[in-house]
């Protein structure tokens, strides 16, 4: 079935597909693990903030993470949970 085609299109950053929906759901998952308060948190800075890099995202969930008091080895799982 594949042979058929000769291009195959990569959208990686949402012109062709609104990735911003998956993007957010995988964040709100993540949040959801540390309480509402931080989920809040995460989904006030997600509304707010559209237009950001999931990398802006990932830095500002760490700093407010470390705020909080969260170990760095928390953290790490984070990441690796983000990432998948």
């Amino acid at each position: 079935m594949l042979n058929k085609y000769h291009t195959a299109i990569f959208d990686c950053d949402g012109v062709i597909f609104d990735s911003n929906v998956m993007k957010i759901k995988a964040f709100e998952t993540i949040a959801r693990s540390y309480g509402p308060k931080f989920l809040k948190t995460m989904q006030n800075r997600l509304k707010n903030f559209q237009g950001e890099s999931r990398y802006s995202h990932f830095s500002f969930m760490i700093k407010t993470l470390i705020k909080e008091g969260i170990s760095p080895p928390k953290i790490e799982v984070l990441l690796q949970q983000l990432n998948n």
